[in-house]
């Protein structure tokens, strides 16, 4: 009953919040050094090294807090806070005959318009001289390794102070945690620059925080599995005069000739999405969410084939069909069992056993129902709950439900949750 509570008093509260926010906000740009920048055409270190570089980091900075986290992919450097839900992108560069390494890029906050560039360099420069190498740095990592520069406001040269030292390296966000990017690295209100269910948005996912994405899935009235959200064409996810109507009556080609996506990208096709997945990204899985009947067995078909291809290549991609609703549920449990995969569903419990999936998906409004994940579990169903996106919520179901992953608009956030709450034994609190 008291865990009952907090969640009403948490919805209220976030339900306010962004009610007072929605008529506040405005427009987004995000900044750029373009002409500016000091690692143009640099070249940029081995992607081990700046996985090296993950860690929790100690510094007093305006726009990151006391304990950002850092985290490495295998070509950007990404900074991620709980403070106002602040995180910042940056691209590295090996510059001076690799002698320095600095990133550049920009920080955003997330539910307000607040932006800015960000340039950052690593010390000691022997440091950051191995990391350019290629070599694994020798140092210890803790209180040695360390991140100046500054930030600024809007488009202007970063001229406010920044400092932070690593505390101590992070493993991967394995240990039986999952971290979902739900729609692709960002939400297209979220004005991060990319456009959900984008080939660009898929491509920066790990950049944000996630090494899982979920996608929407419909079918065009010639039957082409697309990426797409809504069930019909409109201005909060495309742009064009022409482009009107259901995704379900429009041919591939006229989508293709009369709508791009809210930031000008090309409206995918799922065959596209998987091979950017596939080849582009070190993405762990991806979630097909098949928003229509009818999207079930093409995206199944579409399935198989890059499961295939994934273990011709050596490559580990697990690729699930998410079940959100009874007619798709239904579509599924009508197929032959050659047809079927990996699959998750967000109905009831009994939902995902009768039609033989892995994984339960419940909404978080339900509550964390703490004894129906611990059921689910110990049958080896895994556990996701969807759409977390806010600190409260974040901490409350993970302590205490314990679910295996979380699907979330603000990957970077739940990955410092994860990292700053980090236990010893592997676990979270």
């Amino acid at each position: 009953m008291r865990s009952d509570a907090r969640l009403v008093g948490l919805v209220l509260m976030i339900l306010t919040a962004f009610v007072g926010s929605c008529s506040t906000r405005g427009t987004v740009s995000i900044p750029s050094f373009g002409d500016r920048s000091i690692i143009a055409g640099a070249p940029r270190p081995a992607p081990a090294g700046l996985k090296w570089l993950s860690g929790v980091y100690d510094g007093s900075t305006a726009r990151f807090g006391t304990d950002p986290v850092i985290h490495g992919t295998r070509d950007s450097l990404s900074v991620f806070t709980s403070t106002k839900v602040t995180y910042a992108i940056t691209t590295p560069g090996c510059i001076e005959g690799g002698t320095r390494l600095v990133f550049e890029g920009y920080w955003r906050q997330s539910p307000a318009a607040p932006t800015g560039l960000i340039r950052l360099e690593l010390f000691p420069r022997e440091v950051a001289k191995a990391v350019c190498s290629g070599t694994p740095p020798q140092l210890e990592a803790a209180g040695t390794v360390r991140l100046e520069g500054a930030t600024g406001a809007d488009d202007e040269l970063p001229g406010e102070a920044m400092s932070v030292v690593m505390r101590r390296q992070t493993p991967p966000v394995t240990r039986g945690f999952t971290i979902v990017a739900h729609h692709g690295a960002c939400r297209t209100i979220d004005e991060c620059g990319l456009s959900e269910n984008s080939l660009e948005s898929i491509r920066a996912v790990e950049s944000f925080g996630a090494s899982v994405v979920e996608v929407d899935v419909r079918v065009t009235r010639d039957g082409v599995p697309v990426l797409f959200h809504d069930a019909t064409m409109g201005p909060r996810l495309v742009n064009g005069p022409y482009c009107h109507g259901s995704v379900a009556d429009l041919p591939l080609e006229h989508l293709r000739a009369n709508c791009t996506l809210e930031y000008g990208e090309r409206l995918p096709t799922l065959d596209e999405a998987l091979a950017t997945a596939l080849d582009d990204t070190e993405l762990t899985a991806v979630w097909l969410d098949a928003k229509v009947p009818e999207a079930v067995e093409p995206t199944l078909a579409v399935m198989a084939k890059y499961r295939a291809l994934a273990s011709a290549k050596g490559r580990s991609l697990t690729l699930i069909l998410g079940l959100a609703a009874t007619e798709m549920l239904d579509a599924y449990r009508s197929l032959p069992a050659e047809q079927k995969g990996e699959c998750i569903v967000e109905l009831e419990t009994s939902d995902v056993i009768d039609a033989g999936c892995r994984a339960w998906a419940p909404r978080w409004t339900r509550g964390p129902m703490k004894e129906e994940v611990a059921r689910m579990q110990a049958g080896g169903i895994n556990v996701y709950f969807w759409t977390l996106d806010e600190v409260e919520f974040i901490d409350l179901f993970v302590q205490e439900a314990h679910p295996n992953g979380i699907l979330t608009d603000r990957a970077g956030l739940v990955l410092h949750r994860f990292h700053t709450l980090y236990a010893p034994n592997g676990t979270w609190p």
